[in-house]
């Protein structure tokens, strides 16, 4: 009850005391407040007070003392302005209504300013409790003051207020403790003090953004930490002392403008749409739990296994902000894995071979078999079919195959079992497919498949005309009322297959899963390849893929010479075997073949089963040879090259027509990344295979494998026969950065199942993957234009070898590992270009410069008849001359208009004859002085012949030491035999006439 007894016996005095501010509000004399929440306003019971309202009612059943006014919601407020001041404010509230717990609270306003909070109460959701505040407020003037609810329901009741106090003494301050946070404006800044003060002072140390002015801090924090300031207050009596505020500034936490879902995605793809940054400009890194199945590179997440895991997003933070963090969830699947959730579309299959693991709709004509069993059958249901399709049908009419041990378990996901055969013509249902009771074997014919129980072979699922599913005796097939099976398979979302004449699905691209049903007739791009029918890939298809070939019930699927497969995923595991078609050039018994394989664990003795066991080898890169190590058990790795003679019933030369060699490959496809050890023991040669199943590009191999340095690239051809047991000449085409050193060879690309030899100048790993495989159309270096030309050496009308010179695209008169290439076999008969007394078969020379000049050096195994030719030129060289000069015959040719020249020679290395140049000068006495001594070193012998009678000769090695010193010659033609290691030899010849000449011979 309200305390009538208290109000009456202080009436008087109360009364008396209004004129001082004093005042109550008790709420007895209104009546605005009813039972409904409403806004408005009514007289106080204190004079010239008006209380406003927002969204309040009467106390109903939840008084304090009988009448008070009762608050709906946080925000809602009673307020009224008091004209001469106030002094101390004191209330009674409690909760109201019974939701929620421990979450009521009241706020105090003076001229919009909080100055008071409650404490949060309400601990039970019938609590009762009365709870009364007091507040010093001593302000003096007109002042306002509000009531502001800050939770749920709440009532209000007793209020009264004295009168602002006259100062009698100083002020005092009290000293308080303000909380805040970064970049929040601060909600509670005010300062109490007794007396009335008129004026106040600061000092100490304020965080940025925050100010003082007459009792109150405001603002908004832009500096965390502690700081601690001082305030006096003074009025006519005098000055406080100073009282201490302190300032507790918290960082503010970060924040992140994207929503952290848990993702799922397939194996294989990325996801990038992870913010880098915080809100507040802060770096987050991205952490996986487990790398093998989601690993993070910047704000990319890449699914590269199959499984669930966690990110973690950090954002460190810094003197305003708080470390930032936050997890979610993500998981790849299996894209091989095909689910089905009531959308998609099933496909009639009419092969044995397209039933694979996978979902898929039993019917006879329009009735499907459904997962409901009555008295041991399966009920039907009517279905729609279009074009041999089924679109979206229900979960209860789709059966999913799993191929298990021993058969085939058919189950259906809606009910989560398992077809199982009991007895007579009945079913059960399992939860797993324990027996061979529920295990089932497909067979097709004409009339439709056949699902035949594995345990009981005489019986299968088969539809009886009166509309059920049953388990029936295969003898009664063949009439009217006991039916084989239609099936329609699922196919996967976005694919397309090709029956010979179109595809399902619009043409296929690198989104798109391919099936085949029949060879196609153009190249294509898929997602994922499937075959499920024999066929035989025709030359001059290339097929791309992005992730795996599957051919899952080992169907042919061969590829014949000149047809490809690309694929581009370095991870995707390819299911099932595939057959590769190889064609050689014509070649004789003796000659070799260097082959590698495209697919694994292929045998190899079986490539040439007529050819000698003891004819096949590995090279070694420590002998710089080959070791006929092969055995019958071995087996091509990946990137292996072996080399093996021709069959040995083959025509040796002369003796028949040269015959092409064929062989196949069968096996499952090599993909992905191979990674093949390489020494430099000896001269760097390492022997290496294409173990793809499609062309491989030079110029990506080398610009890959920068940490080895490969400086060319040797491949055995088969354009010189082998005669008497020598070939005719180097087989041996080569290339680096400056192509090819054979123009016949146009493309950059070694062909799929094509050895080679790498020459590298460090050891290490040779690293080969998918971004290097091309197409057979790989580009033509003669639309390059490149500045470059092709000299080669050649007897009667035989080819013995071909060398390049090229200028530019990188390269110096110095040796450049990317640019010159020296023969495989410095002993092999050919024409080569000099570079500090070293031979090359490709020789990059710098910026051309008509100023340019090189010798020439020339093997031969017996005297005769020789040519050099111009083969072909490009670039600056369809304007500029290319002079050939023979010293020994003091003659100067232009090759652009001979493009052959003929000479005589003995037979040996020959390393002082010819030379190149590009400007037709006249020779200079002193010039053909010096041709008129020639100077050839063959077997350790040095011949020497001169236009002059020879006085003396002096042999000097490198070193300046005196080897030889013949005196009294008196010839014109002399021969020294030399039992020296292979060196580079000065030959010193006086003549009698008293010129003296030099020349340089290498002795091997």
């Amino acid at each position: 009850m309200k305390k009538f007894y208290f109000r009456s016996s202080l009436l008087t005095l109360l009364l008396s005391g209004f004129a001082f501010g004093q005042g109550t509000e008790t709420f007895e004399s209104q009546t605005a407040l009813s039972n409904s929440y409403e806004t408005g306003s009514f007289n106080g019971e204190t004079s010239g007070i008006v209380w406003n309202y927002t969204k309040a009612r009467n106390e109903g059943t939840y008084p304090i003392t009988n009448k008070g006014i009762l608050f709906q919601a946080s925000g809602n407020t009673l307020e009224t302005t008091i004209s001469n001041g106030i002094g101390k404010l004191t209330f009674d509230v409690r909760k109201a209504f019974t939701g929620g717990s421990n979450n009521r609270k009241i706020e105090i306003l003076v001229d919009n300013v909080v100055v008071f909070t409650s404490p949060t109460f309400g601990t039970t959701s019938t609590d009762t409790t009365i709870h009364n505040y007091e507040v010093e407020i001593n302000k003096t003037g007109v002042v306002t003051v509000t009531f502001r609810n800050a939770g749920p329901q709440l009532t209000l009741d007793n209020i009264s207020w004295t009168a602002a106090g006259v100062a009698t003494e100083k002020p005092v301050v009290s000293p308080r403790t303000i909380t805040g946070t970064y970049g929040v404006l601060l909600s509670d800044g005010a300062v109490t003090a007794t007396n009335n003060p008129t004026s106040w002072a600061q000092t100490g140390t304020l965080p940025l953004g925050i100010t003082f002015d007459n009792g109150v801090f405001s603002g908004t924090p832009e500096q965390p930490g502690t700081f601690i300031a001082q305030l006096t207050a003074t009025n006519q009596y005098g000055t406080s002392d100073l009282a201490n505020v302190t300032f507790e500034i918290a960082k503010a936490n970060q924040t992140v403008n994207y929503t952290f879902e848990d993702l799922t995605q397939n194996q294989g793809t990325t996801f990038t749409e992870l913010p880098n940054q915080t809100d507040q400009g802060q770096n987050i890194v991205y952490t996986s739990a487990d790398n093998s199945i989601v690993s993070a590179n910047g704000n990319t997440l890449s699914f590269d296994g199959i499984g669930s895991t966690t990110i973690t997003a950090t954002a460190v933070g810094d003197n305003n902000f708080n470390d930032y963090t936050t997890t979610f969830n993500v998981k790849s699947n299996d894209p091989n894995v095909i689910t089905y959730n009531g959308e998609g579309t099933f496909v009639k299959i009419n092969n044995l071979e397209e039933v694979t693991n996978g979902y898929y709709v039993f019917s006879y004509e329009n009735k499907a078999m459904n997962n409901t069993l009555n008295s041991g059958k399966f009920g039907v249901q009517n279905i729609t079919t279009e074009n041999n399709r089924i679109i979206n049908p229900s979960l209860s009419i789709v059966w999913k195959i799993d191929n298990v041990n021993n058969g085939l378990a058919i189950s259906n996901e809606e009910i989560g079992s398992y077809i199982n055969y009991t007895t007579s013509t009945n079913f059960s249902l399992i939860k797993e497919p324990s027996t061979d009771n529920s295990k089932w074997s497909a067979s097709f014919s004409n009339e439709g498949f056949l699902l035949r129980n594995v345990n009981s072979t005489d019986r299968g699922i088969i539809y009886r005309t009166t509309d059920v599913f049953g388990a029936y005796a295969i003898t009664n097939l063949g009439g009217n009322e006991y039916k084989t099976l239609q099936l329609y398979k699922l196919l996967p979302s976005n694919s397309t297959t090709w029956d010979g004449t179109a595809w399902s699905n619009g043409t296929p691209d690198l989104t798109k899963e391919v099936i085949l049903h029949a060879t196609p007739t153009e190249s294509f791009s898929a997602k994922k390849l499937t075959v499920e029918r024999d066929m035989i890939i025709p030359a001059g298809i290339t097929i791309t893929v992005e992730n795996e070939v599957v051919n899952q019930n080992d169907v042919t699927f061969r590829f014949s010479h000149g047809a490809y497969l690309i694929q581009k995923n370095n991870s995707a595991v390819n299911v099932g075997p595939a057959m590769f078609d190889r064609s050689s050039t014509p070649i004789y018994r003796l000659e070799n073949l260097m082959w590698s394989s495209p697919v694994i664990n292929q045998n190899i003795f079986e490539i040439s089963p007529n050819t000698l066991t003891n004819r096949f080898a590995r090279f070694l890169e420590s002998t710089n040879d080959w070791t006929e190590n092969v055995t019958a058990a071995d087996n091509f790795k990946a990137g292996e090259l072996i080399s093996f003679r021709a069959p040995n019933n083959y025509n040796n030369y002369g003796e028949g027509d040269a015959q092409v060699f064929e062989s196949s490959f069968r096996g499952q496809l090599f993909n992905g990344e191979v990674t093949i050890p390489v020494t430099k023991t000896s001269k760097g040669n390492n022997a290496v295979g294409n173990p793809y199943a499609s062309p491989l590009s030079l110029d990506a191999l080398i610009a890959a494998n920068t940490s080895v340095g490969v400086n060319s690239v040797y491949v055995w051809t088969h354009s010189k026969p082998i005669v008497n047991g020598a070939y005719q000449g180097s087989n041996w085409a080569i290339y680096n950065g400056i192509g090819w050193n054979d123009p016949a060879m146009t493309s950059p690309n070694i062909d799929i199942a094509q050895g080679f030899i790498v020459k590298v100048a460090n050891a290490g790993n040779l690293v080969l993957n998918n971004a290097m495989r091309t197409s057979a159309n790989g580009p033509v270096y003669y639309k390059g234009q490149k500045d470059r030309y092709w000299l080669s050496l050649s007897a009667d009308q035989t080819k013995l070898n071909t060398s390049l010179i090229g200028y530019g695209m990188g390269s110096t008169n110095k040796f450049d590992q990317n640019f010159d290439a020296q023969p495989f076999d410095n002993k092999a008969e050919g024409l080569y270009s000099v570079l500090n007394n070293d031979l090359f078969v490709i020789q990059g020379r710098g910026d051309f410069n008509n100023e340019d000049s090189f010798d020439l050096t020339f093997n031969v195994k017996k005297a005769g008849t020789y040519q050099i030719n111009l083969e072909q030129f490009e670039g600056v060289f369809e304007n500029q001359n290319i002079y050939l000069v023979d010293k020994k015959l003091d003659k100067v040719f232009n090759l652009n208009e001979l493009k052959s020249y003929s000479f005589d020679t003995e037979a040996g290395e020959i390393n002082d004859r010819f030379s190149i140049n590009y400007q037709n000068k006249t020779l200079s006495t002193n010039d053909l002085s010096k041709k008129g001594l020639v100077v050839y070193a063959q077997n350790k012998q040095i011949t020497i012949s001169s236009k002059e009678s020879i006085k003396s000769i002096k042999l000097v090695d490198i070193s300046g030491r005196q080897l030889q010193n013949i005196q009294n010659i008196n010839t014109k033609n002399y021969v020294i035999n030399l039992n020296v290691n292979p060196q580079v030899v000065v030959v010193v010849v006086e003549n009698t006439n008293g010129t003296i000449e030099s020349r340089k011979v290498i002795l091997k």
